[in-house]
């Protein structure tokens, strides 16, 4: 079964609206100083939708982080 997205669950080529461009750039830090590993989009996002591969090296990027 499909899990239900969003408010209409309907994202034609996975955008919202046709202005989407559907692609978004995001940065993984750590600061050290709050002991936080930050994920800054540099955008309001409303959701993020991930194939596999790029799920998995976000994970990385976390985890990479989240050791030191």
């Amino acid at each position: 079964m499909k899990p239900k997205l969003g408010k209409l669950d309907e994202f034609p080529d996975g955008k919202i609206r046709k202005s989407d461009e559907g692609a978004i750039r995001l940065a993984v830090t750590y600061d050290p100083t709050k002991d936080l590993v930050l994920i800054d989009f540099g955008t309001p996002v409303a959701w993020l939708g991930l194939k596999r591969e790029q799920a998995a090296a976000l994970a990385g990027l976390i985890l990479k982080h989240a050791k030191g």
